[in-house]
């Protein structure tokens, strides 16, 4: 299991939540994904709205976060977490409405290990339907949407491989 959290405060919490899971491998990153590396400014405020922002925002919660791509974590193969050839994989991906550039960047991880795929898209109205357009461009799986909150606030996207 791999997880990455950026924000402090929750990174904080997920240490002390997967103590509780004993002895199952679980890889914790502050690293925040995206679809390049770098640097890029983040709302750390150990709440829901904790995100990536754009350069012009500086408040008093905002700092700097490194960036990374599931391509450069799983795929590169000088790096400690590369998934082996005969691994099935499960990608949940929730990044406060970043989630088409967390895809962008597993292209390589995508078109290999043909992932399902959980994706949160309720963030922004653009993720709706950018981020169906770029599954569907791939031609490797069927989707299937599911709000699950009274308001429609949570709305996934799953993807299954196609057989």
């Amino acid at each position: 299991v791999d997880v990455f959290e950026p924000d402090e405060k929750n990174h904080i919490k997920c240490v002390e939540n997967l103590a509780h899971f004993g002895n199952i491998p679980i890889n914790l990153y502050r690293e925040a994904l995206s679809d390049k590396c770098g640097v890029q400014k983040f709302i750390s405020n150990g709440l829901l709205s904790a995100r990536l922002t754009s350069k012009g925002y500086t408040g008093g919660d905002c700092r700097d976060v490194t960036l990374t791509t599931l391509d450069k974590c799983f795929m590169d193969p000088e790096s400690p977490a590369k998934v082996e050839d005969n691994s099935r994989l499960i990608i949940k991906i929730h990044v406060e409405g970043a989630e088409l550039e967390v895809l962008k960047g597993a292209q390589k991880l995508i078109q290999a290990k043909s992932p399902i795929l959980l994706i949160n898209i309720s963030h922004n109205i653009e993720n709706l339907f950018d981020v169906p357009e770029f599954l569907i461009s791939m031609k490797k799986y069927r989707l299937f949407l599911r709000a699950h909150c009274l308001f429609g606030e949570g709305v996934t996207l799953t993807a299954i491989p196609q057989l």
